[in-house]
């Protein structure tokens, strides 16, 4: 055998060799932590927030909790409350320590619970953020399946508008559209329920002024 046989022999072993272990390197995935928290930065506060942000009361009022699991839910909420005043200016370690308690919340529900919550959360986190419905105010106003199916039409709408928004629109775009999507469910609403809400802004003043 010749020098040029023999060399490329050598370089076709080489190729070999190393082909599995080019395949290999596009597909790593990167570290699990990391990859939770850039997903839950890109959601904006309501998803980062998720569950952890609806009172025991609210998930209650969406899902029915049994008394054990409304104790464990208050435990991991009252723990958050600990752990992200521990850590407060750190906002890694915050939107973490919510991806965890989100994480261990949906571990309390059961598979359907937990089916029946991811499908309102969205139209939930809505009503909360634009003062419509404001989650602590959910177990009292007590919105029915026909007012659930009324909203998420409207909600709908409203997240398409939310969606198309650029960066620089968001600041001054994003009230406009909120305070349209409550008018809009304001009228979905009964005078009982508006009621229900108000008492709830009204206490949250009150404890404002005592501040």
């Amino acid at each position: 055998m010749n020098r040029w046989n023999q060399m490329a022999l050598a370089a076709g072993a080489l190729l070999v060799m190393s082909a599995p272990i080019l395949a290999q390197t596009p597909n790593t995935p990167p570290a699990a932590g990391a990859a939770k928290v850039k997903g839950v930065a890109r959601g904006g506060q309501g998803r980062r927030a998720g569950m952890t942000s609806l009172p025991v009361s609210a998930i209650d009022a969406l899902v029915t909790l049994t008394a054990d699991q409304k104790t464990k839910i208050a435990g991991i909420e009252d723990k958050l409350k600990t752990d992200t005043a521990a850590a407060t200016g750190d906002k890694v370690k915050t939107r973490q320590l919510r991806v965890a308690a989100n994480a261990d919340i949906k571990a309390v529900l059961t598979p359907a619970q937990q089916t029946a919550l991811n499908e309102k959360l969205p139209v939930v986190m809505l009503l909360n953020q634009s003062k419509a419905v404001p989650a602590a105010a959910f177990a009292e106003v007590k919105l029915t399946s026909d007012q659930m199916a009324k909203i998420k039409t409207i909600a709908a709408g409203t997240q398409s508008k939310l969606k198309t928004l650029t960066k620089d629109d968001r600041k001054t775009q994003n009230p406009i559209i909120l305070a349209d999507f409550k008018t809009q469910v304001d009228t979905v609403l009964t005078a009982d329920q508006k009621a229900a809400i108000g008492k709830v802004h009204v206490g949250k003043g009150k404890k404002k002024i005592k501040a």
